[in-house]
């Protein structure tokens, strides 16, 4: 009889099973994060901290939960007159449920036909989460297989070695055969992220760690087994956690990018402000002449800046929209950066605005607030030092490190104790946090020539502003969705059934969330300006797209081209031209949100890359003979503009995403030719509904009423040139996106949003 038969159960053997399980728990679901976002394991102490914090985070609630546990099953032994390791073989089951349920989740899934496990199974490095909860699978299987009879500790070692051994083999043999397909480049899709030799040496040191480390975890827990004292126990492994674990916690940080590059500044020590203001139409706006929504610091920074009234989106979807704007690129797939759809994450061989200025010796920082901008759904944060992705954190990161929120702990923290506004909790920040952490960072790095990104997020659907936005245009709704918030694919699925009471009330909503980022951004406007911080800084606001309410097709944006759509607002505040007296201008020049990349660099004195600028030139519409900075377009004191003829764009060429979902409403992708004054839109899969074919006058019809394409065709003999030219284009960029990359969390996140149905 070992001495584990003559010692009751204690504390101890929660702390020892807790620590055990925990620890092979929280490395499975943090080498899993790693694995999604790899830029957060380029910097090592950053990749420490995340997986101590996943480490002690489900420690923590696992002897919390043990404890419960064991308290059920104790008096139960002393009933039944269990011995301890009968006794330790129940606590065993019990602490391999989190186990079941990872395993038994991604069959289940299998089963009802979501390709989750065969995904994982196809990076081979995804699959170490599988090894790891395999592993304490294997250990108390090897316990259960000694079982009561085997009295030698030789027995007992070998019998879970053996079904440790089993485990390592069945994750080996696996591995193996992924990588030997992925090696070779039998399929294409994901050769380019696992067809690495680095994959294949960290398998085999895994399986080399797995087969040297358990054995010496099972002399440890022997050795523990034998000391009388099960108390001292208890106190060992709560030191030894506080020793290994928590100092980690405050090294490295989730929200940190790309290391600086630490070149020294090679531009103008000036500092750029870029924000973006998500799902907001150009007609919304005071300065654009709306006479119901109060955007009052907004309209004074337009006062104060160069506005341009024809600001085009080359696709009204929020991650390839900003794609553009950061890389100065369209999302074609043959001359531009590729990407066509919320959670295809930016090549990472496209230089950004952001890498760029990080090489030329500025700081970096940016602060994103929707699920489509994160990092492992935009691949934008490369170049920027600081990148704040984060939107569920309700306690301070000093007490409670951010990286608690990305680990599964953190994940059921949320969804039993924390309580979300709205059901896409998780997903999007409220202006509110992006201007203080905008401030935040500006107090830390203002000093220093800096870029600085904020993105709110706040007009897209929920449309859920605060009070007193909240009714600001409504108080006399009493409808069906007053305090409701509704799932969007509910929503869409109701429209037909909406009254036009229900129409205003969502409108109001909306504007009542662009009133608030407005707020928001006068508080940052006001703070700058007490600090002079504005005299060197260009300002540039625009949106990324629109939101529709017309045109049958309500609170969305990505499937149509419509003006509300794709014209979005756009401002630039110039501190040379302000001090010179030079703002206040309405530029009506045909002008893309790429621009803001070439605008950037001009107003630092930077040079745009050689691969983008030869890209560029050679898409439809982009005039060479202008270099595409909006700063200019502006003109001086004697009514001249410093670029000459020649400036603008011919066309914008725009395309729309499908989300093939809504009861009859996928009309498939539609492309559009956008000219200064109309817009030519087709539509190959759209006829009957829509004709494949239409032309609206934008200047004269900005509701896009009436289609003039059938009178245009016979007039212009220029035409059909066009209508050629757009449909050649639109067959280049194909009809559908691929997902199959996706990962479940993301697949998640853009769902809860509408940007992907329920069966893509």
């Amino acid at each position: 009889m070992t001495p584990e038969n003559k010692t009751a159960p204690g504390f101890r053997h929660i702390l020892e099973a807790a620590v055990f399980f925990g620890a092979a728990y929280g490395i499975s679901d943090v080498s899993y994060l790693l694995t999604k976002a790899p830029n957060l394991a380029e910097d090592i102490l950053l990749a420490l901290r995340f997986m101590s914090a996943g480490i002690f985070f489900t420690i923590i609630p696992l002897v919390i939960y043990l404890t419960i546990v064991f308290l059920i099953l104790k008096p139960i032994a002393s009933v039944r007159k269990w011995s301890l390791e009968s006794t330790l073989a129940w606590l065993y089951a019990f602490a391999l449920i989190p186990a079941g349920l990872v395993i038994g989740r991604s069959f289940s899934l299998l089963l009802a036909g979501d390709n989750i496990l065969a995904a994982d199974l196809k990076f081979p490095l995804y699959f170490f989460k599988y090894l790891v909860v395999i592993v304490p699978v294997c250990w108390a299987v090897g316990f259960w297989l000694a079982g009561v009879r085997v009295h030698t500790e030789k027995r007992v070692l070998l019998a879970r070695l053996s079904a440790i051994t089993v485990g390592v083999l069945v994750y080996l043999v696996g591995s193996i055969h992924w990588q030997y397909v992925y090696f070779i480049g039998l399929a294409n899709t994901y050769s380019e992220v696992v067809s690495k030799p680095e994959n294949l040496v960290i398998t085999l040191v895994t399986v080399l760690a797995a087969l040297l480390i358990w054995p010496v975890a099972h002399w440890i827990f022997s050795l523990m087994a034998r000391v009388k004292n099960g108390m001292l126990i208890g106190v060992f492994w709560i030191v030894a956690i506080i020793i290994i674990y928590i100092p980690l916690l405050f090294v490295g940080d989730r929200l940190a990018g790309t290391v600086p590059s630490g070149a020294e500044l090679s531009g103008r020590p000036s500092n750029v402000l870029v924000i973006t203001l998500d799902t907001t139409r150009y007609d919304e706006l005071g300065f654009n002449g709306n006479e119901v929504v109060e955007t009052p610091n907004l309209d004074a920074l337009a006062g104060d800046s160069i506005v341009f009234d024809n600001a085009i989106a080359p696709i009204p979807l929020t991650g390839p929209s900003h794609s553009s704007m950061f890389t100065g690129l369209q999302p074609d797939l043959d001359i531009g950066h590729g990407v066509k759809a919320n959670g295809i994450r930016l090549p990472g061989d496209v230089p950004t605005l952001a890498s760029i200025l990080d090489s030329t010796g500025y700081n970096t920082g940016a602060v994103v607030s929707g699920y489509p901008m994160i990092r492992e759904s935009s691949g934008l944060e490369r170049g920027f030092h600081y990148f704040y992705d984060i939107f569920y954190e309700t306690l301070p990161r000093d007490i409670i490190p951010s990286e608690f929120w990305f680990i599964t702990a953190g994940k059921i923290f949320r969804k039993f104790v924390t309580v979300d506004t709205s059901p896409l909790g998780g997903r999007s920040r409220d202006a509110d946090e992006v201007t203080d952490l905008g401030i935040k960072w500006l107090e830390e790095n203002g000093g220093e020539p800096f870029f600085l990104f904020l993105h709110y997020f706040d007009s897209h659907y929920l449309y859920a502003p605060p009070p007193p936005f909240d009714t600001m245009y409504t108080t006399d709704y009493d409808g069906k969705y007053k305090g409701l918030y509704i799932n969007y694919f509910d929503l869409i699925n109701e429209v037909g059934t909406l009254t036009p009471d229900d129409h205003r009330f969502f409108r109001s909503k909306y504007r009542g969330e662009i009133s608030f980022m407005d707020h928001e951004i006068g508080r940052l406007m006001d703070w700058g300006a007490e600090r002079d911080l504005w005299d060197n800084t260009l300002i540039i606001v625009l949106a990324d797209h629109g939101e529709s309410f017309e045109h049958d097709y309500y609170f969305s944006h990505p499937a149509r081209l419509y003006e509300h759509l794709i014209h979005v607002p756009c401002m630039v505040r110039n501190p040379d031209q302000a001090k010179a007296g030079l703002t206040g201008q309405r530029i009506d020049t045909l002008v893309n949100v790429s621009d803001v990349f070439f605008t950037v660099l001009d107003f630092l004195n930077l040079e745009p890359p050689e691969s983008v600028e030869s890209m560029h030139e050679a898409v439809p519409g982009a005039l060479t003979s202008w270099d595409h900075s909006l700063l200019g377009l502006a003109v001086d004191s004697h009514g001249e503009n410093s670029t000459g003829e020649g400036t603008g764009w011919e066309y914008i060429a725009s395309q729309s995403y499908t989300i093939g979902e809504i009861e009859g409403n996928d009309l498939g992708r539609f492309f559009s030719y956008r000219y200064p004054k109309g817009k030519m839109i087709y539509g190959p899969d759209c006829e009957p509904v829509l004709p494949a074919y239409q032309y609206f006058n934008v200047e004269t019809d900005p509701e896009e009423l009436t289609d003039i394409f059938p009178e245009i065709i016979w007039q212009d003999h220029i035409f059909p040139d066009a209508v050629e030219s757009l449909t050649a284009w639109a067959l280049i960029q194909g009809k559908s996106v691929d997902f199959s990359d996706l990962t479940p969390q993301q697949r998640a996140g853009l769902k809860a949003l509408g940007y992907i149905s329920e069966d893509m």
